[in-house]
């Protein structure tokens, strides 16, 4: 049957455009209303009451991350329940670390001595507040320990340590996980330099110039040298030749000589003793006073001791100082000695 042709189910036009004006006009009124105060201020604005809640809220995160737009990572369980929880390493975690942040080993279980020496060993960035995200998990083939690290290049020294004689260290990219054996070039003492790197080598602080002081020692703890870290530029001392010098002569047990290191003034003071083979006892000494901030060095110092056998006193690998004096232990007593001086040693 055919469909009828008609007005039937058209919407009028014309209404359509009377409702219109009379919204619109509705809306001009309830707006000049609103302009002149007499309908009060909005309560169901949905968005300044979004921003008003926004601003009057605690953020509850970490310090560090307050003021950027991220939110902790996921938690992510340990394997082994004696290892902590830790938070996923993002990337743009990395954009936010600073001298704050440090790296850090964590390890459980003593392996059975022989072929592992741990049952479990990983690498951590620590947080300021101590959040924990782990960067690499290794074998427990050796104990890794963090030397030092730079937050800026994003790189940790680490030493292998297996309670050798001489102990390797790394330079550990902490963003690609690779190992740099040869980070310090030829500027580390030859003493110091085995078949896969260098070893022995620590880091003993800041110099007021901003450069980093490394140390370096032998299978006693004596000291073979210093060096400084500038960046990526490791940098070497003029007294490292002069310590070789010593050992020649024999003014040096092994391959160094005591120490007493003090980044933060820049100074360092060097004693070598010779022992008369068929005495036993020593038959002659040298001193060494190193301005570690210009590489200069007196190799013709006087110091006044208590006894013959003065080496230093606390410190690691390097004795400390007290003042302009060095601190020395001399028979079991520490003394006070003068090597800028002809002063006489003073009791602790």
């Amino acid at each position: 049957m055919e469909r009828m042709r008609g007005d039937d189910g058209r919407f009028p036009i014309g209404a359509l455009i009377t409702l219109l004006v009379i919204a619109a006009a509705g809306y001009g009124a309830y707006w000049f209303l609103g302009e002149q105060g007499f309908l009060g201020e909005p309560s169901n604005e949905p968005t300044a009451a979004a921003e008003a809640a926004g601003e009057g809220e605690e953020d509850l995160r970490p310090e560090w991350l307050q003021g950027t737009d991220h939110q902790l990572p996921a938690v992510i369980p340990p394997e082994d329940d004696r290892m902590p929880s830790y938070y996923q390493l993002q990337p743009w975690v990395w954009d936010l670390v600073d001298d704050d942040w440090n790296v850090t080993v964590v390890r459980v279980g003593e392996g059975d001595q022989y072929t592992w020496f741990s049952d479990v060993q990983e690498l951590y960035l620590v947080s300021p507040t101590e959040e924990l995200f782990r960067i690499a998990e290794f074998d427990t083939t050796i104990n890794r320990d963090v030397v030092h690290w730079d937050p800026e290049l994003e790189v940790a020294w680490i030493v292998r340590a297996d309670g050798a004689q001489y102990e390797q260290v790394i330079e550990f990219d902490l963003r690609q996980l690779e190992n740099d054996y040869t980070f310090t070039g030829g500027a580390i003492s030859t003493a110091n330099r085995i078949d896969n790197g260098v070893a022995n080598l620590g880091f003993v602080g800041d110099q007021p110039d901003g450069l980093e002081l490394w140390i370096t020692w032998d299978a006693n703890g004596d000291a073979t040298g210093v060096l400084w870290r500038d960046g990526e530029e490791w940098i070497d001392s003029l007294v490292q030749d002069e310590i070789g010098r010593m050992v020649r002569e024999g003014f040096s047990q092994d391959r160094g000589v005591d120490a007493w290191v003090d980044a933060e003034t820049g100074r360092a003071v060097y004693h070598g003793v010779y022992i008369d083979p068929s005495l036993g006892t020593v038959a002659d000494e040298r001193w060494i006073v190193h301005d570690l901030q210009v590489d200069s060095f007196d190799d013709e110092v006087v110091v006044a001791t208590p006894s013959d056998d003065c080496v230093p006193a606390g410190g690691e690998y390097a004795g400390a100082f007290e003042g302009d004096r060095i601190v020395a232990d001399c028979g079991g007593t520490e003394w006070l000695l003068d090597p800028y001086g002809l002063s006489e040693p003073k009791k602790r």
